[in-house]
């Protein structure tokens, strides 16, 4: 048995479940061959609608005093309650690593990660001694590392696979007539340059959607305040079928991140958007370094010149979906754990 764990099951401030977290433990139990059994919040159990183990600690958007103790509260109390042989960390947290290099008992202990930790180590960490050197020995005392970047290189057993994959469900999304204009999704957080994003589209005639849970009230009353006849602004935590119906409806899905937070990461809505035939609009490292073509950016102010260039065909955008199969990763995953068990 597999137990899939996420010891940072994210709420918002109304204690609806939110974040990266809740859309692996939707999909990624279909990639294991195992029996698997979920631990995670009970609001995240009751959301998915799946039987599982509640992990006691809840862990909210934004910043929090106490949510690293929370964490690794969470951490040791899966270690004790979980029951496969094999436990999957859902994602990769500095509290996470911290808790493997204290104590991990005999299982063998897979992490998902979605960050570069090589470069997360030498940049965020220079200046911090004994975190690093927790960080270090978590990385190192893993059983395996399943990273979805194509930047991260573990020094431990890994294997590479997509934060998502072509499914029976997201290919009944699938729209042939898109509507014009532009679609943001997703958590609002300080890494996203909302602001600069309306600002810019306000300007043009282009229609724009930013949709999704502001961690911050203040930004989107600011957000809300710029708004103009083409752009809307919704404050909402989006259901799953609303977030996939939005998604494949419009022609561009923008991702307006600062990559000074994204850099060397990977994004959920970038891939569910090219499945959905929606053309990413990005920072051009962040679609470089996920090997996907679309309209990159340097700046966000570019954004209207490359729509208007990619409508004159000017731009070209093929991305290859046949890379993000199901099946083919569901033979990769088995052999993976085959090894780990030997």
């Amino acid at each position: 048995m597999v137990s899939l764990i996420d010891i940072a099951s994210t709420l918002d401030d109304k204690n609806n479940p939110v974040g990266h977290g809740l859309k692996i433990l939707r999909d990624l139990p279909s990639i294991f061959e195992d029996d698997v059994e979920i631990l995670a919040r009970k609001e995240y159990l009751q959301l998915l609608k799946k039987k599982g183990t509640m992990l006691p600690c809840r862990i909210y958007s934004g910043i929090h005093k106490g949510e690293t103790l929370k964490m690794l509260c969470n951490y040791f109390i899966s270690l004790f309650t979980a029951k496969g042989d094999v436990l999957v960390y859902t994602i990769t947290l500095e509290p996470l690593l911290w808790g493997i290099a204290i104590y991990k008992r005999k299982r063998k202990i897979v992490a998902i990660t979605c960050w570069n930790w090589d470069k997360y180590l030498s940049r965020d960490l220079s200046k911090h001694p004994i975190r690093k050197l927790l960080v270090q020995k978590g990385l190192e005392r893993l059983d395996g590392c399943i990273v979805t970047n194509y930047m991260y290189k573990p020094k431990v057993p890994g294997i590479r696979i997509p934060d998502y994959y072509i499914t029976d469900e997201i290919n009944q999304y699938k729209k042939s007539e898109k509507l014009e204009g532009c679609v943001c999704l997703g958590e609002i957080r300080p890494g996203k340059d909302i602001v600069g994003l309306i600002r810019v589209m306000k300007k043009t005639e282009i229609p724009l959607l930013v949709a999704g849970s502001f961690q911050d009230r203040k930004l989107y009353q600011k957000a809300k305040k710029l708004s103009s006849k083409n752009i809307i602004v919704e404050n909402i935590n989006l259901p799953y079928d609303r977030y996939m119906t939005y998604l494949s409806s419009y022609k561009y899905v923008v991702l307006p991140y600062d990559v000074r937070h994204y850099d060397g990461r990977t994004s959920g809505v970038l891939l569910e958007g090219i499945f959905l035939g929606a053309v990413p609009i990005a920072p051009k490292s962040l679609l470089q370094q996920n090997h996907i073509q679309g309209l990159g950016y340097k700046s966000i102010s570019e954004i209207p010149e490359l729509i208007s260039l990619y409508e004159a065909g000017k731009i070209t955008v093929n991305n290859n979906l046949q890379k993000y199969q199901l099946d083919e990763y569901k033979e990769k995953m088995s052999k993976f754990l085959k090894k780990l068990k030997v």
